[in-house]
């Protein structure tokens, strides 16, 4: 990385490592990603969705506020969703005029899959760790995945509270690289991901 040795690494910061570290993430994990997704001929926008949709369900407007983008556009990028068999759009219980949408058992596989192509590449960066350290930046990552948790709930609009109340419930779900992490999933509303 721009010719560094080990040694100049030791002495940089931990700020001064972050770069490194987005890069390796950016090269080991996201681009076998890249190349699943264009396999699954998905684009990035339709990957957010279907990634957001695994932490529960959203309206079209929702799936515009996540990515930025038009109600109309956000529509198209659903559409291709529903199409391919990876999301399925039903009326919301709480209020008819809103469509609600969730994954399909094929979305939940391929949302499953893409996210197990990132995490495997990823985690090759633990190679060089033997067990004690494994376990030390195990705890570490958790500590601050558990700290982020709160951040997720106010982030890509959600539908995840109704005005009758939750239509979706919290279960606890393992990663592929073996963290528990909170989901949600389907309520008492009948919806199912």
């Amino acid at each position: 990385m721009e010719n560094l040795t080990p040694l100049d690494l030791e002495q940089f910061s931990l700020h001064e490592l972050m770069p490194f570290w987005g890069r390796l993430i950016c090269w080991l994990g996201m681009e076998p990603l890249h190349h699943r997704m264009i396999e699954a001929g998905l684009s990035e926008s339709e990957y957010v969705v279907l990634q957001r949709l695994r932490r529960g369900a959203l309206s079209v407007a929702d799936v515009g506020a996540c990515l930025f983008i038009s109600h109309s556009a956000a529509s198209r990028a659903v559409d291709r969703l529903v199409r391919d068999g990876y999301v399925r759009r039903e009326e919301n219980p709480v209020d008819r005029r809103q469509k609600v949408l969730t994954l399909t058992e094929e979305g939940v596989a391929l949302a499953a899959s893409l996210e197990a192509v990132l995490a495997a590449g990823v985690e090759t960066m633990l190679t060089p760790l033997n067990e004690e350290e494994r376990e030390q930046s195990r705890r570490l990552l958790l500590r601050m995945i558990v700290a982020q948790l709160p951040r997720l709930d106010g982030m890509c609009g959600s539908m995840a509270t109704g005005e009758s109340g939750p239509i979706v419930e919290t279960r606890i779900e393992t990663s592929p690289i073996g963290v528990q992490l909170p989901v949600l999933g389907a309520g008492a509303s009948g919806l199912s991901q």
